[in-house]
């Protein structure tokens, strides 16, 4: 089993008739991109997040505290 997907997609890519020159000359993509490079939350919207999961978590409890 492979915990690399990288790896696993080039597995495959070799097995079902794929070109081990190509794969060499393919250039290497470097470092894996990371979410908070591309966004980044307001801090409103983590309060807004807050405030759903404590709404969520409070009807979650009632639901199961009038109908269990």
């Amino acid at each position: 089993m492979f915990e690399d997907v990288d790896a696993a997609v080039r597995e495959y890519w070799l097995v079902n008739g794929g070109d081990q020159e190509k794969l060499d000359k393919a250039p290497d993509a470097g470092a894996e991109p990371m979410l908070n490079e591309y966004y980044e939350p307001r801090a409103e919207q983590k309060e807004y997040e807050l405030l759903f999961m404590v709404g969520g978590l409070a009807l979650t409890g009632l639901a199961a505290f009038n109908f269990l």
